[in-house]
């Protein structure tokens, strides 16, 4: 599925006491998407470059690999 059809997720009940259960225990929220992607942890300085490019368009980035 190309990365154009990620979406937020819908989820069910269940699913959605799950996240709220983990999110409590983390402390914080969680952005659930679909389909499912690997994200990849960057080099220091494109990690700095990402942060620097959310800081000035104002929102979260995420880094995925390509789907296969």
């Amino acid at each position: 599925m190309p990365i154009s059809q990620m979406r937020f997720a819908r989820l069910d009940r269940q699913k959605l006491t799950k996240l709220r259960e983990v999110e409590a225990e983390l402390g914080g929220w969680l952005v659930v998407l679909e389909p499912e992607m690997e994200t990849v942890e960057l080099p220091t300085e494109q990690a700095q470059l990402l942060k620097q490019i959310e800081a000035d368009l104002g929102v979260t980035l995420m880094a995925c690999a390509p789907p296969q």
